[in-house]
């Protein structure tokens, strides 16, 4: 950075006695312009795909005088454009662009005031279509150079609506003691989203005796002592999964 000194000298046009002659210096340093802006943005880590998102981005001066920059944000992940709107900065309204998988926001030649700053929000509109991880990150420009707002990652997660229903299929009444009791579970994903990671635990009574060779318990395993699980994995919106689980009890019930 050059210094930028100013020097005044004082001096006489008669002949005098005396310091006649005397000079000062005074050195102020210069910023570039760029350094007196600054943005800033913040928003949620973790939503639910049925809550909107709200980023709040702040453009702060801390020049003497107004600036003028143009603000752009930039949202990519499992994103549209119809999904995105804003609000405006004074008198300039957002355009919204890009393409899906990156959605810009841009404001152009707005005015930050001197020592003050401007506050705006965008808004993410989301669905199951937005489950993922969304970044955002603002940027202002000023004499060509880019200035950067920290990144906002947000973690999008599904809504589901899990159900289960279970009943005895076999033997028909009554049951006695030795006798294989099969059960029918169904799982269904209600929706409206996909689900993910999902699985049935199954806790028999204590005086029953569980046989993981049966086929009618193919895809079951034991999870901890007494507790047996079926893993589904993915269930898609709307899909249902059936399942049967045997048991052969050992005492009879009290009447």
């Amino acid at each position: 950075m050059a210094d930028f000194l100013n020097t005044s000298t004082v001096n006489t046009t008669d002949s005098l006695c005396g310091t006649t002659t005397d000079t000062a210096t005074a050195d102020v340093t210069i910023n570039p312009e760029s350094a007196a802006l600054s943005v800033t943005k913040a928003g949620p880590t973790d939503v639910c795909s049925d809550t909107p998102i709200s980023y709040t981005i702040t453009v702060s001066n801390n020049a003497n005088v107004p600036k003028t920059t143009t603000l752009t944000d930039t949202i990519t992940g499992p994103i549209a454009v119809a999904d995105v709107s804003a609000a405006p900065i004074g008198a300039v309204n957002p355009v919204v662009g890009g393409s899906t998988g990156n959605v810009t926001v841009t404001w152009t030649n707005i005015i930050v005031p001197a020592k003050g700053s401007v506050t705006t929000t965008v808004r993410v509109s989301t669905s199951c279509s937005n489950v993922g991880t969304l970044t955002d990150q603002a940027m202002v420009t000023i004499s060509g150079t880019p200035i950067y707002s920290d990144t906002v990652t947000t973690i999008v997660r599904p809504v589901v609506d899990l159900a289960i229903d279970k009943s005895k299929t076999s033997p028909p009444d009554p049951v006695y003691v030795g006798d294989k009791v099969v059960y029918k579970i169904t799982v269904t994903n209600l929706g409206p989203c996909d689900a993910t990671g999902v699985y049935v635990d199954d806790t028999p009574p204590a005086t029953a005796t569980v046989d993981l060779t049966d086929p009618d318990n193919a895809g079951w395993s034991v999870v901890s002592p007494g507790v047996y699980r079926y893993v589904i994995g993915n269930l898609a919106a709307g899909a249902s999964v059936p399942l049967t689980f045997a048991v052969v009890p050992t005492v009879p019930t009290t009447p």
